[in-house]
């Protein structure tokens, strides 16, 4: 990668932990018309449509002004999320994006102040691009060593693997809170490897806190939930079969979101659709998202989960709770609709999350972030439960995903604790993530 961060996709909310790291830019910035400029104080985080940072405190040449903050990938995206026409933006006083305007978005210019945020770094493109990286613990290599770390070894990195994640995950607690931040992650967990950046950014941009309120609509279902996020998601088929399958008041109802500035945040392009089962299709994901977010709206959810895992049940039980939650299918009559709207056939079964996948959403979102709400809290003793089942994890892992990653390694000691164990297993991949970048456990030093 040549450049990294230009022309390579990267999802929005990059841009806002940036804009609020203030360690990581310099203190003066230079707006596009060349002023200087200074953050006194990032704003507000805004957990509902809107802005993206409210009464921001900003000097520019020396004179200070308090204002709201949007931030964007692209300059254009202020006219394709539809902003101009939207009065909840008429206080923005600055614009922070990543990449450079075209002449296409230069009419904007008068609108406010913008800053390109990829020119204000204290280091490098490259070096922003790996850190942010790191922050996510995504990334995998093509080959691996032949010469696997011992299991002392892997189980000192599975504990790196945690405060890894807990510090990516406590970045989002600071704007969304633990029962949106959940969501987030579970819609992670959704979207597989192929689909974890839209579902994520979904969830992003539309305000889970207050959906209910902004659906606003007689005998709310999950029917409509599905459509909602859909709509957002830029994932409904063609306006012609939306005629065919959809009711008269169904078709309003889409039509006066729109209108009300709920558009879609996401384009076609930004979602993988190729060499996918058809029950992992991004819309059938969806509906299991909709699902949990009819269910358990708000804070419910976390609640319900954080309620079951301070009783220390032993870890069949408290699983089972969990299991309970999370993996309740999507009704059938559902499915159904959803298949007929895009031509499918329908599936012989409810969705539902899988086994192998809701371990994997527990271990990778939940546990660490209830280890977060237990330290937060003051709960050492509920802490040290958390971790406990975080070391006796069992494999998350299939068969045939190990053996590809350990078909090259000469020992076999450690192979059979890593079939077993999940917690090794998050060791195994921090190994091969530092593997893969060659940067430091520590993280990005500063110049």
């Amino acid at each position: 990668m040549d450049n990294p961060g230009h022309g390579t996709a990267i999802p929005e909310y990059w841009v806002q932990i940036t804009y609020r790291q203030g360690e990581w830019t310099r203190p003066i910035w230079r707006t596009l018309d060349g002023r200087r400029l200074r953050i006194l104080y990032p704003g507000e985080a805004n957990h509902d449509n809107g802005p993206d940072f409210l009464n921001a405190l900003i000097e520019v040449d020396g004179v200070r002004c308090r204002g709201d903050v949007e931030c964007h990938v692209r300059p254009a995206d202020w006219f394709r999320h539809g902003h101009h026409q939207d009065q909840r933006y008429r206080k923005v006083v600055l614009h922070v994006i990543w990449e450079a305007p075209s002449a296409v978005a230069l009419r904007m210019l008068p609108r406010c102040l913008h800053v390109v945020l990829s020119r204000q770094l204290r280091f490098s493109v490259q070096q922003w691009f790996l850190q942010m990286q790191r922050l996510e613990q995504s990334e995998l290599p093509q080959g691996l060593p032949s010469r696997l770390p011992s299991v002392q070894e892997l189980a000192s990195l599975a504990w790196q693997r945690l405060e890894a994640k807990m510090t990516r995950l406590n970045t989002w607690l600071g704007q969304r809170g633990f029962g949106e931040t959940l969501f987030i992650v579970l819609a992670e967990s959704l979207g597989y490897s192929k689909n974890q950046f839209p579902f994520r950014q979904l969830l992003w941009e539309v305000p889970v806190a207050r959906l209910r309120q902004h659906l606003n609509t007689p005998g709310l279902s999950l029917w409509r939930y599905w459509l909602y996020l859909a709509q957002r998601a830029d994932l409904l088929p063609p306006p012609a079969r939306l005629e065919q399958e959809l009711s008269p008041e169904e078709r309003h109802w889409l039509r006066g979101l729109r209108h009300q500035g709920h558009l879609p945040v996401l384009r076609k392009s930004d979602w993988h659709f190729s060499r996918l089962r058809p029950v992992n299709q991004p819309v059938l994901r969806l509906a299991q998202l909709a699902n949990w977010l009819y269910l358990h709206p708000g804070d419910q959810l976390f609640q319900q989960l954080l309620e079951a895992a301070m009783q220390r049940l032993p870890f069949t039980e408290l699983m089972a709770k969990w299991r309970a939650c999370l993996c309740r299918p999507v009704p059938q009559p559902i499915n159904h609709r959803i298949c007929r709207l895009y031509r499918w056939r329908s599936p012989g079964r409810p969705f539902a999350l899988g086994e192998q996948r809701f371990r994997q959403a527990v271990l990778n979102g939940l546990i660490p972030l209830l280890i977060l709400w237990a330290r937060q809290s003051g709960s050492l003793g509920f802490q040290a439960y958390l971790e406990t089942l975080y070391e006796q994890f069992p494999s998350c892992e299939s068969a045939g995903v190990l053996s590809r990653l350990l078909h090259r390694a000469e020992s076999p000691s450690p192979i059979r604790r890593l079939q077993r164990s999940g917690f090794l297993q998050q060791g195994l991949y921090q190994w091969l993530g530092l593997q893969s970048r060659r940067i430091s456990p520590t993280g990005l030093e500063l110049p």
